[in-house]
Parts: C-alpha cells; sequence; structure tokens
C-alpha cells in the first residue's frame, strides 16, 4: 500500500497527533496495476483511456466483469481476496502509525462515478464498498462515512466532479467531506 510507505518517509517525521487515511473504492486495485505517472498522460482524453485501461485490467484479474459498480462490487463483497488483502493493509497502516503514537481514523471516500441524482447518492449503489470500510471499525480504527453529508452538497453528484469528464471529488465535494469530518465528533478523542 503506498500510504504505508508515504506514512514512513514522510509522515513519521512530521510526529503527527492524527493520520487520515481516506479511502478510495480503488484502493484494493492490485498494487502490479498501480504505477506512477510519467508525464505522458497529461491529456484528460489519454487519462480517461489509461484508466480505461487500467480497470479493465483490474476486472479480469479480479475476476469482476462488467461496469464500474460491479467491479466496486466485487472487490469489497465478503469472499473477495483483493478486500481480504486491502484490510490487512489498513491493519498494518494503523499498527505503523499507533507504533508512531498517532491516533488513526480511516475516512471513506464515498463514489460519485455513475450517479446522476442525488438520489442515488443517498442510497449509494456503492454500499458494499462502504459497508466494507464500516466493518474495519474497532477501539484502534474509527471509521467515518460522509456519504449523507456529500448527498447535500449539490443538485446533482455530476456537480461535485472535477471537470464534465473527471468524475474525481472537486473542490466543494472534498470541503463538504471536510467540514461533516471536522464536525462529526468521530475523530478519535485527543485528536487535534
Amino acid at each position: 500500500m503506498q500510504e504505508e510507505r508515504l506514512f514512513e518517509t514522510r509522515g513519521v517525521p512530521f510526529q503527527p497527533d492524527l493520520v487520515l487515511l481516506y479511502f478510495v473504492s480503488n484502493d484494493v486495485v492490485p498494487p502490479e496495476l498501480v504505477r506512477l505517472a510519467d508525464g505522458w498522460d497529461r491529456s484528460h482524453v489519454i487519462r480517461w483511456i489509461r484508466d480505461l485501461a487500467l480497470m479493465q485490467r483490474a476486472r479480469r484479474l479480479l475476476g469482476s466483469g462488467g461496469d464500474y459498480r460491479e467491479y466496486v462490487e466485487h472487490a469489497y463483497g465478503p469472499t473477495s481476496g483483493a478486500w481480504r488483502v486491502g484490510r490487512e493493509r489498513v491493519r498494518r497502516l494503523r499498527d505503523r502509525v499507533e507504533a508512531a503514537h498517532a491516533r488513526f481514523a480511516v475516512v471513506i471516500a464515498p463514489e460519485i462515478f455513475g450517479i446522476e441524482r442525488r438520489e442515488e447518492l443517498v442510497d449509494s449503489p456503492y454500499r458494499t464498498f462502504h459497508r466494507a470500510l464500516a466493518s474495519l471499525a474497532s477501539d484502534q480504527i474509527t471509521v467515518i462515512d460522509p456519504l449523507a453529508a456529500l448527498a447535500t452538497c449539490a443538485e446533482r453528484p455530476r456537480d461535485l466532479w472535477a471537470t464534465p469528464t473527471d468524475h474525481h471529488k472537486n473542490g466543494r465535494a472534498n470541503r463538504c467531506i471536510a467540514d461533516f469530518v471536522a464536525a462529526s465528533g468521530a475523530l478519535p478523542v485527543g485528536a487535534g
């Protein structure tokens, strides 16, 4: 998990009191599919084509077919090997964060891809993803799910996209999520 390496190399020197892991639905994509951008993919069109190819390959490796919703359903299902590995990686990161004397929490990044209406966002077709992440909650891991708050931030989920062709969350969506996390009271006691 890239987050483990990043925490060890960049996070530990800051001596944080709190570490938040913002967990995105494609975070269980097998590591062999993840590569660093080398500059050739600056074009939105090239990135879109690359991402489609990446998801097709991930679907084949994870044994799912169909669209992204089906991929997420399969990737976070109860028998998913990808989620089993992902869950262990989150726990390893938690152990490293605790060893650095910091508190740890997971913030679920609600998926807005392929969702056209606010009602769809409220009743997310990605519930399997949310349930899987919620199952991490324990005395050592706080899990924060801002889905309901995000649904109040725009009439249409597409209004929360970075661009008309890029479904990553824009500043408005991220502000909404950050405000919810800060106001939720769900952060570990003593964080702040």
